[in-house]
């Protein structure tokens, strides 16, 4: 069990951050170059140490809450369960300690290539490193019971040494959790919020971090889901990861399949109009 009695508090102070953005090119990838990916890529138990740039992020969300996810594979802003929940993740105002959650590979990557699949806020991230390439999907699914975010390593070529750091820390991270081991994954409590990590990958406790390290090969698939539910009602249960891929991605695309734009900036108007809150009485 890993456990802490004190909450932590953050002392790096929040700053302002720039506004400038960018979108998928034509082809739907954000190919980011080798040297600019040496600011973010190096070994693993110093990456990230500050904030990325704010293009540098893509969303993923389910229409009542939504993620921002780093090129670098940190998860760094989360609201659980609503949008204006507090954030269990925040280090995109801070530092790791502030909450986040990242899977990269350990060793150096020489390039990283990002697209949505089409017409979806389903996110692939591809790493390459020397010794092989992995694709790192993340998607939230809309409509399910309660908020679930869900995370699939794939291999798609060699064999890549991945890590993972998850940095549970509610309310912007003023308040480190309870963490107990539990035969999928972790359970993380603190007063009215319960997170709880379903995985295979054996994961362990290391300075109030839950950690791992694991390989992946070309053709394995690598799933985690991350869980949320009030301390005093049930617990959730496992989903079944590909069906809820497939789900999601289906969903997403019935809604794209209103747009009558087939113009040549479709994928543009199509992203643009994603409904990602909820809408009550109104049709888009």
């Amino acid at each position: 069990m890993i456990t802490c009695r004190d909450a932590y508090r953050p002392t790096t102070a929040f700053r302002r951050r720039g506004h400038s953005a960018c979108g998928p090119g034509r082809s739907g990838y954000f190919v980011d170059s080798p040297t600019v990916g040496e600011r973010y890529f190096g070994p693993h138990e110093h990456r990230h140490i500050v904030p990325g740039r704010i293009e540098d992020y893509a969303l993923i969300g389910d229409c009542r809450t939504a993620a921002l996810v780093c090129r670098d594979g940190s998860i760094d802003w989360l609201c659980f369960p609503r949008f204006d929940s507090g954030a269990c993740f925040a280090a995109l105002l801070g530092t790791p300690e502030n909450g986040r959650w990242q899977l990269a590979p350990k060793a150096d990557v020489r390039r990283v290539r990002r697209r949505y699949r089409t017409d979806s806020l389903v996110l692939e991230t591809e790493f390459e490193t020397g010794s092989g390439r992995i694709t790192l999907i993340d998607w939230m699914a809309p409509g399910s019971h309660g908020p679930h975010l869900f995370r699939m390593l794939r291999g798609e070529s060699g064999e890549v040494v991945v890590g993972m750091d998850l940095v549970i820390r509610f309310d912007y991270g003023s308040i480190v959790p309870w963490v107990r081991r539990t035969q999928q994954g972790i359970r993380a409590v603190a007063g009215p919020d319960t997170l709880q990590l379903f995985t295979r990958v054996n994961v362990h406790g290391e300075n109030m971090h839950t950690r791992a390290e694991f390989s992946v090969r070309a053709g394995d698939e690598v799933g985690f889901e991350l869980a949320w539910s009030p301390t005093y009602g049930p617990l959730p249960t496992p989903s079944d990861i590909q069906a809820t891929r497939r789900d999601t991605d289906r969903a997403w695309r019935n809604w794209a399949g209103r747009c009558r734009y087939a113009g040549e900036w479709r994928e543009a108007v199509v992203r643009r109009r994603f409904p990602h809150h909820r809408r009550q009485g109104r049709r888009r």
